[in-house]
């Protein structure tokens, strides 16, 4: 496709259907089928509480019946409440592989952009060194230089030219993994168009801090684990208290006015002896104090996330601004007046290429600080769950 791509049509088709979100979406509608399945009853079960009795005459007897579990101490609740909680962890895992799908599009995006501005530098520098090569072969020419002039600079202009066949390919590559982020790897991205130089997000460090540590999915993740396990535990100590099994059963005979014919109703429970369940209570309360736990060690790990991409962030954005105000400006005069001086017989050409390697270098660094800039502006939009980018 001839047109452009940008990061907004891109992120649309990601969304649309990636597989990772598709997995995710899956895991919802599971965890929603067991907690509607933690719920239900169990099935009655045919359960006469007599065997059939075949005898001689009059004493055959024949018994029909059935019994149904009653849950009680409000076990079936607490079991759905659980399963619950899972739902909403499932959501949260949802939530948190949009936001990595979203991350991975933003940072192949803007470093396929990069790659693509240093193959714009990669071929002005091309035609800088080819200018220089051909400017001393008139001088050459004209008797006003030596032959290794010409050299020099011809071995300057290969070298350039083979960098510039070396970014060409490595945008291919880099438009290969922004299609596989995509989730689309067959994808035929053209030119993709996007400001590498535009404003960023911008990120207060105290507002970045107290969402990672109060409202991030991985937080809401956890707090939620925390809940489940206190159900669990609940559920844990109510198991000794016996279900109830209960049921009418019936039981006639032949002839129809048979001696043998009698109608009961059962009740039935486990005697809790032995076996009161202390061992998964203990179980319980250890993963209470486990998911406990869990909540402020997620906050560190992601507030020193934040921090590492905070300063990574504030220190590309100076860098990028000193290169562009400072180095960049000063690398292109200085490679003006050398090539000047040169054409007038005043200096060198070892000057020549190492002017335009300064200018070649500066542009680089400049690039290479503005993919920075954007990677980590992507990571903590993952942080902060940003779903409007830039």
């Amino acid at each position: 496709m001839s047109e452009g791509w940008n990061l907004e049509r891109l992120t649309n088709l990601a969304l649309d259907d990636h597989p990772v979100l598709r997995r995710a979406r899956s895991r919802v509608a599971e965890a929603r089928g067991k907690a509607l399945q933690a719920g239900l009853w169990a099935n009655p079960r045919w359960d006469t509480n007599n065997p059939q009795v075949l005898g001689v005459g009059n004493q055959n007897a024949y018994n029909a019946g059935f019994q149904t579990e009653v849950p009680v101490k409000g076990k079936k609740r607490l079991d759905r409440e659980a399963a619950q909680r899972l739902v909403r962890e499932a959501e949260y895992g949802a939530l948190s592989d949009r936001y990595d799908v979203l991350q991975a599009v933003r940072r192949q995006f803007y470093a396929a952009l990069a790659q693509q501005r240093r193959v714009a530098v990669s071929q002005e520098l091309v035609r800088i060194a080819t200018g220089a090569r051909d400017a001393a072969q008139t001088m050459f020419k004209a008797g006003l230089v030596a032959e290794t002039d010409v050299l020099l600079l011809t071995l300057e202009l290969q070298k350039t030219e083979t960098e510039l066949l070396e970014a060409r390919t490595l945008l291919i590559g880099r438009r290969r993994q922004l299609a596989a982020a995509v989730a689309r790897p067959d994808l035929p991205l053209g030119d993709l168009t996007g400001d590498l130089a535009g404003s960023p997000p911008r990120f207060d460090d105290r507002d970045v801090y107290q969402f990672v540590a109060t409202q991030n999915v991985d937080v809401l993740s956890a707090e939620t684990e925390v809940a489940r396990t206190r159900i669990l535990l609940r559920r844990a100590q109510v198991e000794p208290y016996p279900n109830l099994y209960s049921g009418p059963s019936q039981q006639w005979g032949v002839p129809s006015h048979s001696p043998n014919n009698q109608f009961w109703y059962n009740f039935a429970f486990n005697i809790t002896l032995w076996d009161r369940n202390q061992g998964n209570v203990r179980a319980a309360e250890a993963n209470i104090v486990d998911a406990t736990a869990t909540v402020p060690a997620t906050q560190n790990k992601l507030i020193k996330q934040a921090a590492d991409a905070l300063g990574r962030h504030r220190a590309a954005l100076q860098g990028a601004e000193r290169i562009r105000l400072n180095v960049l400006p000063t690398a292109r005069r200085n490679q003006e007046l050398v090539q000047r001086g040169y054409r007038e017989g005043l200096l060198p050409v070892a000057q020549v290429f190492q002017a335009q390697r300064a200018l070649f270098q500066a542009n680089l660094d400049y690039i290479n600080a503005l993919d920075d800039v954007w990677s980590s502006a992507a990571e903590l939009g993952n942080l902060l769950q940003l779903e409007q980018f830039p």
